[in-house]
């Protein structure tokens, strides 16, 4: 039946995903996120909002951008990047 090949295509597609291993990171390291991810949490909050509600036009989505890399949400890629190396 449908259901079941779209059954089988779930669980094939599930088996073949594979998590990241937990990371480990310093205790500076540990710090660090958490003081970026508490800047770009509120940043996300508002600014998600704002878009999906229609109350800022798209074509200021590069500026949101921009902001959050001011708030350094490359280093923030940067360390669990690293960590994903190890």
């Amino acid at each position: 039946s449908l259901y079941s090949q779209h059954w089988r295509n779930w669980l094939d597609f599930e088996a073949s995903r594979q998590l990241p291993p937990n990371l480990l990171f310093t205790s500076e390291e540990r710090e660090e996120i958490t003081l970026i991810l508490q800047d770009l949490k509120t940043s996300v909050e508002e600014n998600v909002h704002r878009f999906v509600m229609g109350l800022e036009p798209m074509n200021k989505w590069d500026e949101v951008v921009n902001t959050m890399k001011g708030m350094k949400v490359d280093r923030l890629i940067e360390i669990y990047q690293n960590a994903l190396n190890k």
